[in-house]
């Protein structure tokens, strides 16, 4: 998913020779642009991380519902007969 770290300090590396060759006002428009690529790629990461945990969960949670379900039909049943 991401590139390896010596990709992306090349990536920087390269970004820095640019902005360097920009006036200031150009730098401090791409520098704020790809703060704002950094982060949302960091809080999307996150995002999709943090449901994933929350499908897990659920997966867990309803996987563990129904054995206990099962068991107390199974319990239910027994007693009946």
């Amino acid at each position: 998913m991401f590139d390896s770290g010596s990709k992306i300090n090349d990536k920087l590396q390269l970004a820095s020779e640019v902005m360097s060759q920009l006036p200031i006002d150009k730098q401090v428009e791409l520098s704020d642009k790809i703060a704002l690529a950094i982060h949302e790629v960091v809080y999307s990461t996150f995002s999709e991380s943090k449901y994933n945990e929350r499908i897990d969960e659920h997966n867990q949670t309803s996987e563990k519902s129904s054995q206990y379900d099962f068991r107390y039909n199974y319990f239910c049943k027994s007693i009946n007969r």
